[in-house]
Formats: C-alpha cells, structure tokens, sequence
C-alpha cells in the first residue's frame, strides 16, 4: 500500500501526529522561495512569507484516527473557511498532500510535482511517489487525487477544503 486514494478509499495516519496539507502543486513555490538557511520555518513563517497571497495555501491537521475517511473533506465557501483556519486548505489542482510535520522540509526538498503527475499508463508516477516514501512510515505521507463520483464526496478539483 501506498497510501494514496485515487476513488476516495481511506488514507492511513498516525493517530496524533501534525500534518502539512498542501496542493502538490504548491510544493514547488516554496523550494523556490525558501533558502536551506531557512528550511526551520513554522508553517506560519511559510504561510507569510511564500503564499501572503492565499491564506490557505498551508492547512494543518492532527490525526485522530488511523484511518482517516477522505469524506471528511469537504468543499467549503471561503466565509465559512475563515471560521477554521487550521482545518482547512485550498487547492487549486485537487492533489492534495497529507505530510508529517517531523518529515516536512525533507519530503519538499524531494518533491517534484511534474515528476509525480508524469505517467503514461495512470493519474501519478507511482514509482516516483514510492521513492519518496521509501524510508518513512506508510503513515507519514499520503496523497489524495481528486476522482470525480457519484458517491456524495465533494473532493473534486479546485476550491477551498475543510478537513473535519
């Protein structure tokens, strides 16, 4: 297992760890803007200095279950999202990125979203994604890509996301 949902299947986390959730797309603005002198910001410090032009573009979360339902990620209107600034992330390609914050600044020393969506037989790289991971545990990194469905979850693309 790779823990990546492709059809809203359930991702594993570590129950109590912080996680980065980030737009993978994102992930390329910030190793552009941030020296290795630098790479011991919060995510606050990112938040202000990479992306003061979206509020959201970092999103913390605090697993509290180990198998985590991708339902619980819901579409929200950008009112509505200023009520839970922690739990909540936009997104602008729907691939959203679930990393533990002890592995943070690693994994995006690593990242390479073009490598990750350059497949000819599927929607990722999954040789890339397992080379990203090989190391960690399954529960540090997840990825999910928006499917679209006719099963009621609203994960589907761009627009502001809260994580309940």
């Amino acid at each position: 297992m790779n823990n990546i949902s492709l059809n809203h299947e359930s991702i594993r986390l570590a129950t109590g760890s912080t996680y980065v959730i980030i737009d993978g797309l994102y992930v390329g603005d910030i190793k552009n803007s941030i020296k290795t002198s630098e790479k011991s910001g919060s995510i606050e410090e990112i938040q202000e200095v990479v992306f003061s032009y979206n509020a959201m573009a970092l999103g913390e979360f605090v697993a509290d279950v180990a198998i985590f339902d991708v339902s619980r990620i819901k579409k929200v209107t950008y009112d509505k999202s200023l009520l839970a600034k922690k739990n909540v992330v936009s997104t602008d390609t729907g691939l959203l990125l679930f990393i533990n914050k002890l592995a943070f600044w690693d994994f995006i020393e690593r990242f390479d979203y073009d490598a990750l969506v350059d497949s000819n037989v599927s929607l990722i790289n999954e040789l890339f994604w397992q080379s990203l991971i090989k190391g960690y545990e399954i529960t540090d990194f997840a990825l999910i890509i928006p499917a679209i469905s006719e099963s009621g979850i609203s994960l589907g693309g761009s627009g502001i996301y809260e994580i309940s």
